[in-house]
């Protein structure tokens, strides 16, 4: 069954553990869509914020930055990101992201399978 969304009418909430500062938007996942391979939200990470290093098993990972500056670090490297960055994380690459200006990161995440 297909499914319409507006984000202005989702609600911003706490994500994993690992997300220290910041917010989230579930816009698709399996437990409010018919969909088994995919994760697509909203994330938000105010100034100075950060993602603490992880890495998955199976999933792969994308993020759009919409909004704001930050750093992810891929491996222990870091890649400065800003608006019109992609980045995909393979699974198994160790990742984290800083939220490193003035203005909140606001980032597209997409995960498949899904990260919930």
């Amino acid at each position: 069954m297909y499914k319409i969304v507006k984000a202005n009418e989702i609600e911003w909430s706490q994500p994993a553990e690992n997300s220290l500062g910041a917010l989230s938007k579930v816009l698709i996942d399996p437990q409010c869509a018919d969909t088994k391979h995919l994760n697509f939200r909203l994330i938000c990470y105010m100034p100075g914020s950060f993602a603490t290093p992880h890495s998955h098993d199976d999933a792969e990972n994308v993020f759009y930055v919409l909004q704001g500056r930050g750093i992810a670090i891929l491996d222990g490297k870091r890649i400065p990101i800003e608006p019109g960055t992609l980045v995909f994380i393979p699974p198994k690459v160790e990742h984290e992201v800083h939220s490193t200006g003035d203005e909140n990161l606001v980032m597209v995440f997409v995960a498949s399978p899904p990260v919930l």
